[in-house]
């Protein structure tokens, strides 16, 4: 396991396993993980004890930068980037970033509000989105619309 980004006094950890990888962090009690099957299409959020099936297709990853959970506070709540599937070579060929980076043509924010995930129901397409570059605070609103 490999311990990484701070979430504020959140611990934000990431697992690679064979088939399946998982992002963890701990507030308290509640948990809140990325878990990623490869059998599987579509990326999860685990919360707690509820799963919430997300609209991006997977591996997926929350959004970083600087070695910190990216997140933009609107109307009293943070909401955060779920980056997704890295986007073809024929797609990053338009833009300077390599395939290393993981980048993606298709990201959904989600907040914690109340003790409760929730996703926002838009999802960003077709738009350049680095899980571990600075995403423009603008385009994370627009995801929250």
């Amino acid at each position: 396991m490999v311990l990484g980004p701070n979430i504020e006094n959140l611990v934000f950890s990431l697992a690679l396993y064979l088939s399946s990888f998982s992002a963890i962090s701990s507030t308290g009690d509640n948990i809140l993980s990325i878990e990623i099957d490869n059998n599987k299409e579509l990326c999860s959020l685990v919360y707690g004890t509820k799963s919430y099936k997300s609209k991006i297709k997977s591996p997926c990853l929350v959004a970083t930068y600087k070695n910190t959970a990216q997140f933009v506070e609107i109307k009293d709540r943070k909401v955060y980037v779920l980056v997704g599937k890295p986007a073809s070579k024929e797609f990053i060929s338009n833009w300077n970033v390599t395939s290393d980076q993981k980048c993606s043509d298709h990201a959904q924010a989600f907040t914690i509000h109340n003790n409760k995930l929730e996703f926002y129901n838009r999802v960003v397409n077709n738009t350049l989105i680095c899980p571990f570059k600075y995403i423009d605070e603008k385009l994370i609103q627009t995801m929250t619309r």
